[in-house]
């Protein structure tokens, strides 16, 4: 059970504001890469806008199929108008 769960809270309302655009994507680093990937992330979010939201995660991927290994790295981008 979820610490809010465990105090009562069972809803919860958001108001949601319109938005032009929303950009959206992944990307993923070889783990050998993490020290350099996360020095260079640091330096870059320093200087984003404050409008920009963003995450990082460290996680160890299976290999899907024997032709893509997890250490290739990759990357998807969304993006809604």
């Amino acid at each position: 059970m979820s610490p809010a769960a465990a105090r009562g809270l069972t809803a919860m309302e958001l108001r949601l504001f319109p938005v032009a655009r929303v950009d959206a994507g992944a990307a993923y680093f070889a783990p050998g890469r993490a020290a350099d990937v996360l020095a260079r992330y640091r330096t870059w979010i320093d200087r984003a806008p404050d409008e920009l939201s963003t995450a990082v995660r460290t996680l160890r991927a299976r290999t899907r199929r024997a032709s893509r290994r997890p250490s290739a790295g990759g990357a998807s981008w969304l993006s809604w108008r």
